[in-house]
């Protein structure tokens, strides 16, 4: 007799999301009956045995189960992410026989990234003036924060610099930490192409380069398909319940036309263009990416999410595999459309509850400097929101008031940084099959199945 068919690990994740979000929420309401019916100490169990930062102040003596899963799976994601970016760009470089390939391939990789930034920010302003003129912005904040402390903890270098970290100095300083996957990635491409020139003389560094590669596949899917489903559930029952709607309900204005408009171009705009762009069906895009992106807003870094990406664009996309070992390295640096439209959206915000107006040129002034500050911003947890402070007061609005927002912003936008994620990884997957039909390379059998 046969046995049950197993449920793919596409579909597991659904619904493990679906049940994490329904129980999430019952914990945010929860915890918020508990607060305001004098049960305080019953959540403090709970949050104590399930929820509580064990590292933080006042956290030594906690259990924190959920945290600690949570901490470790995004650990052994990570721990892919440097030898799984070099592995397959080098590899990827390797088959390339034609260099003036990989220059268009790099060129077309840019400009999509530019063109997606581009349709994201646009977007964002138009939402910012909609929300302005209908007076959706004009709140009153300036009782809701009375220490700016904060901002002295925060140091945001000029955009530009991230064009010096492109090409390390110190090559083991590079392996030892994942937010100079930019260097890493320069890294792998000149390791490929001296393989790739030297061919035959360097057959060993080639073998060992695809035996590592395959170990880290290996890997890869022992994480994501056996530990995936529970960790990712474990994170999303916990980031909703220590986020109630009490603690964000103060920048809710602000919350929905950002959450709207990243919905709007994640659901829509992104297939819309890929169909454009690609000439195929735009579906099969929304709900083969959708896991990526759920996946992306779980974890909450575009690095930690790479590995799946990877997968969904070879194995369900039909992209080519050396243009997806090029695009989504690279994209998980420097590809954060959807932390520009953060931006846009958040200092129209601040700036209205100031007071203050924004003239069409600033709106561009403000367009540059999102972009700018996005290409620059890690791909760890919360740099998006930290970084946000480059675009706010490089565009002017750096008045006390102003900074006092961003301060509760950077406290208290933990769900929209998460959807921010989610967009940007959903934007490199679009880049790369943008890229790969443009070199006649996207599979569109694959696509359509």
């Amino acid at each position: 007799m046969l046995g049950k068919k197993k449920m793919n690990i596409g579909n597991l994740m659904l619904v493990v999301l679906g049940v994490a979000i329904v129980v999430g929420l019952g914990m945010m309401f929860l915890k918020s009956y508990m607060m305001g019916h004098g049960m305080e100490k019953i959540w403090e169990s709970i949050n104590w045995l399930l929820f509580q930062d064990i590292t933080a102040e006042g956290g030594a003596a906690s259990i924190g189960l959920f945290y600690i899963v949570q901490s470790l799976f995004i650990n052994a994601l990570q721990l892919a992410v440097i030898p799984l970016v070099l592995t397959s760009i080098s590899l990827g470089l390797c088959s390339i026989s034609d260099t003036a390939k990989f220059g268009r391939i790099a060129l077309k990789t840019v400009l999509g990234f530019l063109f997606f930034y581009l349709g994201g920010c646009i977007l964002a302003i138009i939402a910012s003036v909609l929300s302005i003129n209908s007076g959706w912005f004009n709140v009153d904040m300036s009782a809701l924060v009375t220490d700016t402390s904060t901002v002295g903890n925060y140091s945001v270098s000029n955009p530009l610099s991230i064009l010096l970290k492109f090409v390390p100095s110190n090559i083991l300083a590079t392996w030892t930490v994942n937010n100079q996957i930019l260097a890493v990635v320069f890294i792998a491409v000149v390791l490929g192409m001296c393989i790739n020139l030297l061919g035959n003389e360097l057959k060993t560094i080639k073998s060992l380069l695809e035996d590592l590669s395959k170990i880290v596949g290996k890997y890869i899917d022992f994480v994501i398909n056996k530990c995936g489903p529970v960790c990712i559930f474990c994170m999303i029952v916990r980031t909703l319940a220590l986020y109630g709607w009490e603690q964000i309900s103060s920048l809710m204005h602000y919350m929905v036309v950002a959450f709207a408009v990243l919905i709007l171009y994640w659901f829509i705009l992104y297939p819309l263009l890929v169909c454009i762009t690609c000439k195929v069906k735009p579906l099969p895009f929304f709900f083969k990416t959708f896991k990526v992106g759920m996946f992306a807003f779980s974890v909450n870094s575009s690095a930690a999410t790479l590995p799946l990406n990877r997968k969904t664009c070879l194995t369900e996309l039909g992209c080519n595999e050396t243009i997806t070992d090029f695009v989504l390295p690279t994209g998980a640096t420097i590809n954060m459309n959807g932390t520009a439209i953060e931006h846009v959206i958040a200092v129209a915000f601040i700036a209205t509850v100031c007071g203050l107006d924004i003239p069409f040129m600033t709106y561009i002034t403000i367009m540059l400097l999102a972009i700018g500050s996005s290409a620059g911003t890690p791909a760890i947890p919360n740099a998006g929101t930290v970084m946000l402070y480059a675009t706010l007061t490089g565009a002017g609005f750096s008045s006390e008031l102003a900074i006092m927002i961003y301060v509760l912003l950077l406290s208290l936008n933990k769900p929209i940084d998460m959807t921010v994620t989610a967009l940007n990884v959903v934007g490199d997957a679009a880049t790369a099959c943008l890229v790969s039909a443009s070199e006649g390379e996207l599979n569109k059998d694959i696509y359509n199945s």
